[in-house]
């Protein structure tokens, strides 16, 4: 099963030439992180620019990462190369964390924690979304050898992709395991790295669906991934993709985001059955009078 979202099925957020480094939605807004700051849009059909959120100290990094919390009314920044978490709470106010390793990877649990995937030391880390302490550590098995992003099951059990030591382009692992409180691994979905059906080439990101169905970014073969509860393929989403590195669910409203690595994001509709509905929208140009900063 092939499902195509080209043509008149991709909307296009924003043509960019500044990196994307995650995507989120927050209070019908738009969230995009890039080298420096958290660009705003409405989700309305125009997705009109708000302004920008800028961080100070941040810096671009291939791995770092944005999620949200609906109940902190809070964004999560992943900030790999100074090795921090960064809470930017809607208010105006920024908190740091500090964890022990990259942050290449955040999401936020179905218990309302911070899962923070730790490339270097091959660890998942849960913290508390109010304050940053630490409640849960799991150190992965060893065959899972570079993980790059992990989300946490309602049954309490994790998903985490993972590629070999290096990323894309590799041989070696490229693959989505399912793996228990332990971090040994219960099931997994393919093994070897390839672009045929069936393979992976650096699955970089993930996002739940419902029913615990999972969304893979295959980044290299340019193409969005379905998987069961059981770790089992479903279908491929493929179309005019470049890269796809973060994607986000937007549950509420169907919608699926995913930014690229060249700075491209895309949104596209989605029914009940994860299939794309067929509408096609362009951004406004980006309005200069409006300006936030943190």
């Amino acid at each position: 099963m092939i499902l195509l979202f080209g043509g008149s099925c991709i909307i296009d957020v924003l043509p960019s030439s500044e990196f994307v480094y995650g995507v989120t939605s927050l209070h019908n807004l738009l969230y995009v992180l890039r080298a420096n700051c958290i660009d705003v849009y409405t989700t309305t059909d125009d997705y009109t620019l708000l302004g920008r959120l800028t961080l100070a100290g941040l810096v671009g990094d291939e791995w770092n990462d944005l999620t949200s919390s609906l109940l902190h009314n809070c964004l999560y920044v992943a900030d790999c190369a100074n090795r921090l978490i960064r809470a930017v709470e809607l208010q105006g106010s920024v908190r740091e964390w500090e964890v022990d390793g990259c942050p290449c990877g955040v999401s936020v649990t179905p218990d309302d924690n911070l899962l923070v995937t730790l490339a270097d030391s091959r660890q998942l880390l849960e913290l508390r979304l109010d304050g940053g302490d630490w409640l849960h550590r799991v150190q992965l098995s060893a065959d899972i050898q570079r993980p790059w992003h992990a989300i946490k099951l309602p049954s309490g059990q994790y998903v985490v992709s993972h590629s070999s030591a290096g990323c894309s382009g590799l041989p070696g692992q490229h693959r989505v395991c399912k793996v228990d409180s332990t971090g040994g691994v219960l099931s997994t979905y393919v093994a070897q790295c390839g672009s045929e059906m069936g393979q992976l080439n650096w699955p970089c990101h993930m996002s739940l669906a419902k029913d615990e169905f999972v969304l893979v970014a295959d980044s290299t073969n340019n193409r969005i991934v379905l998987l069961s509860p059981t770790m089992q393929f479903v279908k491929h989403y493929v179309g005019s993709l470049s890269h796809p590195c973060r994607i986000h669910l937007e549950s509420a409203r169907r919608r699926l985001y995913i930014s690229e690595i060249g700075g491209r994001v895309v949104a596209v509709p989605l029914n009940d059955y994860l299939k794309p509905s067929c509408t096609s929208v362009r951004l406004l140009p980006v309005p200069k009078q409006f300006r936030l900063s943190v």
